[in-house]
């Protein structure tokens, strides 16, 4: 079995990926400004996935208070990938035929 994987672009699949991100951002945000909203989960679609939280104390003890940033990093490296779709494709190699599954 062979896997061949098809790497294609699209500028307005790039646009897609950004307006959606954009919103997510301005969710991200407002859970960052509103107290008592934060929340653990971070699924591949969860605008937490931008935020970044830091514990912070004075004497290198462990924290009680957090504190709570864009992370601009996990940002920049979503969009490096804007407007790219792959798709693998596997084919079957059988003596008499040879079947492609898309």
């Amino acid at each position: 079995m062979d896997e061949t994987l098809i790497v294609t672009y699209s500028p307005k699949y790039k646009a897609y990926q950004r307006k959606i991100r954009v919103r997510q951002i301005e969710r991200a945000e407002r859970i960052i400004t509103t107290p008592g909203r934060k929340r653990k989960g971070k699924s591949q679609n969860d605008p937490m996935r931008f935020v970044k939280k830091t514990s912070v104390t004075t004497d290198g003890e462990i924290a009680e208070k957090q504190v709570y940033d864009l992370d601009e990093k996990q940002i920049q490296k979503e969009e490096m990938y804007d407007g790219f779709y792959a798709d693998p494709h596997q084919e079957y190699k059988t003596d008499k035929i040879k079947a492609r599954i898309i």
